[in-house]
């Protein structure tokens, strides 16, 4: 008696894939390639649509890459000058809202 053993499912994703790129240019149509190769037509569909959404998974991803802009500290300080009269220096890069707040903290009206 002769044993079969089992297809490893790489084998059947390539057997089912050389099968629907056959069928896809012989011209005929899938229930008749189905019938001409010996094929049940609901398997033929279960592994297109399977193997469509595997391409379809693996095929969309696209290595990006990330740049993340460096804050330097000396742009975003403050400096503060307590002579007579006292005086605040502000680069023009700071951040509006952070100086609303220091002066909110201050007790000065804007």
């Amino acid at each position: 008696m002769q044993q079969t053993r089992q297809l490893t499912k790489a084998e059947k994703e390539a057997f089912w894939r050389k099968h629907i790129t056959v069928q896809k240019t012989s011209g005929e149509s899938q229930s008749a390639y189905c019938r001409k190769e010996n094929l049940t037509y609901g398997s033929f569909r279960f592994w297109k649509k399977k193997l469509t959404a595997l391409e379809a998974d693996t095929g969309q991803l696209v290595e990006m890459p990330i740049f993340i802009p460096r804050i330097q500290e000396e742009n975003q300080s403050l400096e503060i000058i307590l002579s007579s009269p006292p005086r605040l220096q502000i680069p023009e890069s700071f951040n509006p809202k952070a100086l609303q707040k220091l002066l909110a903290i201050l007790g000065v009206r804007t």
